[in-house]
């Protein structure tokens, strides 16, 4: 047998308007594209982005680790079991190992002349999604919060960042007003806040009289100690994000009960096969799992909405970063993403 073929490409994604959270506003960012083929037609994509603020990676370090590590390594596999043992090995980037395991996955699926769906089990064609409302002004959000329920979404994610609580507050007044229960919320500040300032939020929501779904990782990454303190409150759900990378991760965040849910994300776990082992071990311990994307491609979100179609499928995710995009490949209807 011939040995694969391997390609690097990148474009540029520009989002319809500026996504701002409390770690960064984006306008415009390059996607890597990593397509594995044969001679006989047969191909595959995988996607990532650099997400230096979250997993810490780069472009330059994400196409090294496609280039010099990766490609070697699958050059002469002929089976999917036997790629995924090779990927598993060696040492990469998480955003890296994700764009070459839906790579690989979306390969072997169409060489058997399937799709990636079908390799996944998927029964739907689509998926429910949030839309986020970026950090944004008190007088600025009729006009955001408007949109969005135009279109039809039934859950809404707002981001907030450091802040006098007061303000936060009054974010989340004018919202639950706008909102009138047509759309649960769901807030992220991602990372932003300490434990006091997170129970003050918490407190000052229920003597408000709003109800969130969730809390999603108000704390720094490794304070899982604090998201468990949160969660004993019982004032919200709590949510951890960024504490989840692994599977490792995972059991830390089991032994002290620091969450009901979790956001799991290929470009954090390392793609498909290790997102599936998270979400399923997250599941039999009686969590919640969404599916979540960074800022990523067309071709990310797809594969991320595959596996939240495979896992979950009653559940509302959170895969809108497509929405954002300004000539967007993924339709998105009344709060559906199509598959």
């Amino acid at each position: 047998m011939s040995s694969l073929d391997f390609t690097l490409g990148r474009h540029e994604v520009t989002l319809r308007e500026p996504f701002i959270t409390a770690l960064r506003r984006v306008e415009q960012y390059p996607v890597i594209t990593f397509t594995i083929s044969d001679q006989s037609g047969n191909f595959g994509a995988g996607e990532a982005v650099a997400t230096p603020a979250i997993v810490g990676d780069s472009l330059e370090e994400i196409e090294k680790d496609l280039t010099q590590v990766i490609t070697p390594a699958l050059r002469s596999v002929t089976a999917l079991d036997q790629g995924l043992m090779q990927l598993a090995e060696v040492g990469v980037a998480p955003s890296s190992r994700a764009a070459a395991d839906v790579a690989l996955r979306s390969y072997f699926a169409h060489k058997s002349g399937a799709t990636l769906a079908a390799s996944l089990s998927v029964t739907t064609n689509q998926i429910r999604t949030d839309v986020t409302v970026p950090v944004a002004e008190p007088d600025a959000l009729e006009e955001i919060v408007s949109q969005r329920l135009s279109q039809g979404f039934s859950s809404l994610k707002v981001k907030l960042k450091s802040e006098p609580l007061e303000k936060n507050l009054e974010v989340m007044k004018v919202i639950s007003g706008l909102v009138q229960g047509r759309a649960s919320l769901r807030v992220d500040p991602n990372q932003a806040w300490d434990f006091e300032y997170s129970a003050a939020f918490l407190q000052g929501l229920a003597t408000l009289g709003i109800e969130i779904e969730y809390l999603e990782q108000p704390v720094g990454r490794h304070e899982i100690d604090a998201l468990s303190q949160l969660q004993k409150l019982n004032l919200a759900p709590i949510m951890a994000d960024e504490s989840l990378f692994t599977l490792g991760d995972l059991e830390k965040l089991l032994k002290v009960k620091a969450c009901t849910w979790v956001n799991v994300k290929l470009l954090k776990s390392g793609g498909i096969t290790l997102a599936l082992e998270i979400a399923q071990r997250a599941s039999d311990e009686g969590l919640k799992v969404s599916i979540g994307s960074m800022m990523e491609g067309a071709g990310g979100v797809h594969a991320a909405a595959l596996l939240a179609a495979a896992i979950a499928p009653e559940l509302i995710h959170d895969l809108d970063a497509a929405w954002w995009h300004r000539d967007s490949a993924i339709g998105y209807r009344d709060g559906w993403l199509a598959l």
